[in-house]
């Protein structure tokens, strides 16, 4: 999934042993403005995307229970940037 330009996003499923399927959300940010990654989960909680920066590009990860992918991209000034648009999880 990918807003088009600024970065791109893949989800994969995994189930633990608390018979709870969690997805492994994850991807690379190319817009030097994002500085914040917000997901939100099945109970409607914003759950943070955690942002590393490496020699290729600035990734970003979290772990979330969901229904359908809902993700928004801040700048430093909390505005929004982009967002994915809601898409829902077929596994």
């Amino acid at each position: 999934m990918s807003d088009g330009s600024k970065f791109l996003v893949d989800a994969q499923g995994i189930n633990f042993k608390d018979n709870v399927r969690r997805y492994f959300i994850y991807g690379y940010i190319d817009d030097p403005e994002i500085s914040k990654i917000e997901i939100i989960d099945k109970y409607n909680q914003v759950i943070g995307g955690t942002i590393i920066q490496t020699n290729w590009k600035r990734v970003f990860y979290s772990l979330v229970e969901m229904n359908e992918l809902r993700l928004t991209a801040y700048d430093k000034n909390n505005r929004m940037i982009t967002e994915i648009p809601r898409i829902t999880t077929h596994d």
